[in-house]
């Protein structure tokens, strides 16, 4: 197992395991299929993540597979400047074997060597193994928004965690 930063040529790797997420857990944003990303696309998505220096991604690599990413991108206006949000992703047959806290430390370490003072996520507020593994990296609950998102024609609150760096 490798914990590294993403290549452009992980674009189609990347492809798979978003949709085989979306297949697994209500807990990613989009529903199966509902994202359609081509692989020249994703490449460009990938490729402007490397060239933004306030922004990252990390991958678990297992065998050749992708089983879980990371990725921050640093507030673009002035105003949020200070803050990086993430968000995280884990294959099920992957999870309870410390690769999310694996991946919250690396992109905690990066946040931190930069000029960033605050991280910030959100998160459904019954996904309670996600919010014990931010806990357990410092996060804290900031806020609720309430009715956030509609899964399966359900309503959904989202806790706004974050936590503060350096």
């Amino acid at each position: 197992m490798e914990i590294r930063a993403i290549k452009a040529e992980d674009a189609g790797a990347m492809i798979v395991l978003t949709e085989r997420l979306t297949e697994e857990t209500t807990f990613m944003l989009f529903e199966p299929g509902e994202r359609k990303v081509t692989e020249q696309q994703q490449t460009r998505m990938i490729q402007s993540l490397i060239d933004d220096p306030d922004s990252c991604q990390f991958v678990v690599e297992e065998k050749g597979e992708l089983l879980g990413f990371v990725v921050g991108r640093g507030g673009a206006a002035d105003w949020g400047s200070h803050s990086v949000y993430c968000v995280i992703g884990i294959r099920q047959v992957a999870t309870g074997r410390g690769l999310g806290k694996a991946l919250m430390q690396k992109i905690i370490t990066w946040a931190s060597g930069k000029d960033f003072i605050r991280m910030e996520l959100t998160v459904m507020c019954h996904n309670q193994r996600a919010i014990k593994l931010y806990q357990s990296c410092g996060f804290e609950i900031e806020g609720t928004k309430t009715h956030s998102l509609k899964v399966n024609g359900v309503f959904v609150d989202e806790y706004l965690m974050a936590r503060k760096l350096n």
